[in-house]
């Protein structure tokens, strides 16, 4: 598990395929929903910065901003003793990962190529959360390992979007 508030950093990014499968839980550690999508900042010439997580508790969707979330780790986030339950973020300069980001096609600036995202890797920095890379392999190199493709974790600084809006980096 990964402390935010504390500044621990794991070895490891945090997968938000695999947040996406995972839960909302509170301040005891008891399920209170599902996480359904994670919010960053596009910031130029720097890693987006997450803000929150979108997540469906007590059956209604609600936006989950970092000042409530004690901790993100690889089964979900956690609350504090009492969240902070914001309306979601201005659109402007906001990205939700799953329904923008996962499986379109993003510019590889390095390579010259087009590339698809698989998933989006989150890095703890000072700042905060920051989705630092994007896995661009699919299905079978994951399964069956390196020798189909390179590592296919790009850094998201290379990475430029061919969707109607730009993504500032």
């Amino acid at each position: 598990m990964v402390n935010q508030s504390a500044g621990s950093v794991s070895e490891h990014p945090l997968s938000v395929r695999r947040l996406l499968r995972g839960n909302v839980f509170g301040a005891e550690r008891q399920q209170l929903g599902d996480v359904t999508d994670i919010a960053v900042r596009l910031r130029d010439g720097q890693y987006p910065l997450v803000i929150g997580a979108e997540a469906l508790v007590g059956g209604s969707e609600e936006f989950l901003p970092n000042a409530s979330l004690a901790r993100w780790h690889s089964d979900g986030v956690q609350v504090l003793d009492e969240p902070d339950r914001r309306p979601p973020p201005e659109r402007d300069g906001t990205v939700l990962m799953c329904s923008e980001l996962l499986g379109q096609q993003l510019s590889d600036l390095q390579r010259g190529r087009q590339v698809r995202v698989y998933d989006l890797l989150l890095s703890h920095s000072a700042e905060g959360w920051v989705l630092s890379r994007v896995d661009t392999r699919g299905w079978a190199s994951r399964t069956f390992g390196k020798r189909f493709l390179s590592d296919g974790r790009l850094d998201w600084k290379m990475l430029h979007s061919r969707e109607g809006y730009e993504l500032d980096h």
